[in-house]
């Protein structure tokens, strides 16, 4: 196709468009040749086309429509095409604008349709490359032999790690000793200590504060075969193994820590979320994607009998299960980002990217979420009248609108290289008071546990589930494994069983942020 006749084509196009009697369908074919057309060539698109597109977007009628998703899409890949195309200069900045503040401003399919379309303007991030393969050769040892060995005192249990503090206590490093079990289990132990040698091997002075582990030193490296493992390892009948590595100091100390004793100040809090925040940032500019900053589900009870293993989609915008549970023991800290298995290397995937950077944006506004929650740690669930337990007055609307902002700001900071250059559009006032609402009411407190989950379970499997969630052992002998679906009140979660997330806004805040991210990198053209 010549240019000449390119223009043609965008002029019938454009005569469509303009036409208020077009229908839905002749709209949608119609954008859906206009991308074609800029597909391969780019700088057929004018001024006009640009505006007609703005009135389609806004258009009632078709916003109404069951595909309308779709439509909108259409029209964000045309934007797409003009952005990374020959199109003139002010032609891009006008489709730029067009989608920053569709993201920013929109709500619903319109606005998820732009926030995604930013997301997938391309980049270039290196791959990192780690050299994880499994050891030839692990030494045999007991845990109370390698604490022992080193001068130290009878280990703590801190999750599945096995820790000790030398003499003078936790103004020491911790030695720690991170269990897994199975084969499996040795292959994130290895990819951990690999992620480990590779940070230390690079010094990166755009990053802020971050205390790494040390793995230890022995003749076969910093993984053990472990002999007489903990219960919990016993259980699995599988093999044991362990990860041995000198902690910082404060490696342990979350920030949103649900114990009184061990809970941050506002201003120790506020930096310590900020840092890490940033620090997410400038690991995945660096090819290094974590995966679970903290555990998020749609569906946890169904994780063994779903392809997704329940994990929670946020660009769905369904249930998140357990949100305040999940926070309990967030992968980042005082010390740093932290739990170094979840490490990913970029797969160059711009899709896979948009979405990891919304996790890990949604894990930092969870965990903020939970910081105001934690100030009465046991006001969960339903009172004694059976009402959802009203904690609102726990929530800072003025600091959590300020986090809200910060988190973003510090997160592109350090994914992009440089602070965000104009503003963040986002009504994060109008945000905050939503989260206050849904996160401060526990409306939704029950999960489902289907009969075809409990078929999967055995007769023990399933007490221990239940007693797992709250469930006396009474009543828990008494119900009958796969008679019928059981209501188990396990949240607060966010929304009701298999329905839509409570709090919209929250995923409307996560896509135009993560989009921001990813657009602001390639407007300052890739290297951060």
């Amino acid at each position: 196709m010549t240019f000449c006749t390119a223009i043609r084509e965008r002029e019938r196009i454009e005569e469509t468009l303009s036409s208020p009697n077009s229908d839905f369908g002749a709209v949608y074919m119609s954008v859906h040749s206009l991308c074609r057309l800029l597909a391969h060539h780019p700088d057929a698109m004018s001024f006009r086309t640009l505006h007609l597109m703005g009135q389609v977007w806004t258009r009632p009628s078709l916003g109404g429509q069951k595909q309308a998703y779709f439509l909108y899409r259409l029209i964000s890949e045309a934007l797409v095409a003009v952005l990374t195309g020959t199109a003139a200069d002010p032609l891009r900045e006008g489709a730029s604008r067009f989608l920053k503040h569709a993201a920013e401003i929109g709500s619903g399919r319109q606005q998820r349709a732009a926030a995604e379309a930013l997301g997938s303007l391309p980049i270039l991030i290196q791959r990192p490359e780690i050299e994880n393969s499994p050891p030839k050769r692990l030494s045999r040892i007991s845990a109370e032999a390698f604490f022992r060995k080193r001068g130290l005192a009878r280990p703590a249990v801190l999750g599945r790690s096995l820790v000790a503090f030398p003499a003078g206590g936790s103004a020491g490093r911790p030695l720690v000793l991170k269990v897994a079990a199975g084969r499996s289990g040795l292959k994130s132990l290895t990819v951990e200590a690999a992620w480990m040698r590779h940070l230390q091997q690079r010094s990166d002075c755009r990053r802020p504060r971050f205390d790494l582990p040390e793995p230890v030193r022995s003749e076969t490296g910093p993984l053990f075969e472990l002999t007489g493992p903990p219960a919990w390892a016993r259980r699995s009948n599988l093999p044991a193994f362990a990860l041995g590595f000198h902690a910082p100091r404060d490696y342990f100390r979350y920030p949103n820590d649900h114990r009184p004793r061990f809970r941050m100040g506002e201003a120790l809090f506020q930096e310590v979320l900020i840092r890490n925040a940033r620090l997410l940032g400038s690991l995945t500019a660096d090819g290094i994607v974590h995966t679970a900053p903290i555990p998020l589900f749609h569906n946890r009870v169904q994780a063994g009998r779903r392809a997704d293993a329940g994990r929670y989609h946020w660009w769905r915008g369904g249930r998140l299960d357990r949100w305040l549970h999940s926070c309990r023991y967030p992968n980042f800290g005082a010390s740093g980002v932290r739990d170094f298995e979840h490490f990913v290397p970029f797969d160059g995937s711009m899709q896979g990217l948009f979405r990891s950077i919304g996790s890990h944006l949604l894990s930092l506004v969870l965990v903020t979420a939970s910081y105001f929650r934690h100030r009465k740690p046991d006001r969960i669930g339903r009172d004694a009248d059976g009402r959802p337990v009203d904690v609102r007055e726990v929530f800072d609307i003025g600091l959590l609108r300020k986090l809200l902002r910060d988190v973003f700001r510090s997160y592109y900071r350090g994914f992009v290289g440089n602070p965000p250059s104009d503003t963040f559009a986002v009504d994060l006032k109008r945000l905050a008071l939503r989260m206050t609402e849904e996160m401060g009411v526990d409306r939704h407190m029950d999960e489902m546990l289907r009969v075809q989950d409990q078929r999967v379970m055995d007769d023990p499997q399933f007490r221990d589930f239940l007693v797992g969630r709250g469930i006396s052992e009474q009543e828990a002998a008494r119900l009958v494994r796969g008679k019928e679906d059981l209501a188990l009140p396990t949240g607060p979660h966010l929304g009701g069983f298999n329905r839509p997330i409570s709090l919209p806004e929250l995923i409307e805040y996560v896509g135009a942020a993560a989009g921001c991210c990813i657009a602001g990198r390639f407007r300052q053209g890739q290297a951060p």
